[in-house]
């Protein structure tokens, strides 16, 4: 009886929920184990397509997280629905680029990244010379400098 209700939900409704395990992250999908089922999910894909185009937000769950994940009707396909751990986030409108990570941000807008950006500019600041009153402290803007580039990758 179990099995006649289960697979007249199947046939009537287009995506099932379930909760799983992911087990590897490669790109824009990856594979999930179903808690309840212990079926395998290789291509689950963590958008609503696979391919990321010039606009998107993306969460890369950590491996080893637990997800919920949606099976599309009479397919293999699913996808991410939630994720109890993130790894990573990205978020791309058009040439402007945003990712923060366990090591830090990437701001990019088109070949310009903010942590270059205010590389260079320390290292300018680093030029001035004052002729009256106290010179730049060198060593203290060095020290901000690689304070940046923990916050900040390139």
């Amino acid at each position: 009886m179990k099995a006649l209700i289960e697979e007249l939900i199947r046939q009537n409704i287009p995506l099932t929920l379930d909760v799983g395990t992911v087990k590897k992250v490669s790109g824009d999908t990856c594979h999930v184990e179903s808690l309840t089922t212990e079926k395998d999910f290789f291509k689950c894909r963590l958008n609503a397509i696979e391919k990321n185009g010039s606009n998107y937000l993306k969460c890369t769950p950590k491996v080893n997280s637990t997800v919920v994940f949606g099976i599309f009707k009479d397919t293999e396909k699913a996808i991410i629905v939630s994720t109890s751990e993130v790894e990573a986030i990205e978020y791309k409108i058009g040439e402007t680029f945003f990712k923060i990570d366990e090591s830090g941000f990437v701001v990019k807008k088109g070949s310009e990244n903010l942590g270059t950006i205010l590389g260079d500019l320390m290292d300018e600041v680093n030029k001035i010379v004052v002729l009256y009153g106290n010179n730049i402290n060198k060593v203290e803007v060095a020290a901000i400098k690689q304070r940046l580039k923990g916050v900040l990758k390139e």
